[in-house]
């Protein structure tokens, strides 16, 4: 499956961060980058993104202020965009709240790669969703 076509949308606070996965996923991908949550559901309504990777702490409203709202729209397409969380978070109760929201997957910053990422993306474009096989 080509995947140029398609949109991610890099919810990120740390500029050269966000930069450098844009970079990458520019590559395959059509690259949507928002600096806060509060930017990123703009961007959700806007560019309609088909994946979303999303870091938890940012400023104005965090990560899992923006998976309640986004699992809260009111439009089906865009409530069950699959997310995928890279977050400096490690505790068990940050994996298992942002898990309780149908997430894709959840990589800590410190442990991912961005090969690894990639393939993440990938596997969710030619395999679906994984909160949609579970519900």
């Amino acid at each position: 499956m080509d995947g140029s076509n398609k949109k991610v949308l890099i919810v990120e606070d740390d500029n050269m961060l966000r930069g450098i996965i844009a970079e990458q996923i520019g590559q395959k991908y059509l690259a949507v980058p928002a600096e806060d949550g509060e930017v990123g559901l703009q961007k959700v309504k806007k560019n309609q993104p088909d994946i979303i990777i999303l870091d938890l702490l940012m400023p104005k409203i965090d990560g899992f202020q923006f998976l309640e709202e986004l699992r809260n729209m009111s439009d089906p397409v865009l409530s069950k965009i699959p997310v995928i969380v890279v977050s400096n978070l490690k505790d068990g109760t940050s994996i298992g709240n942002a898990q309780k929201y149908g997430i894709e997957d959840y990589f800590t910053k410190t442990d991912i790669s961005m090969g690894i990422l990639l393939n993440r993306i990938s596997r969710v474009f030619s395999q679906g969703p994984l909160h949609n096989i579970i519900q």
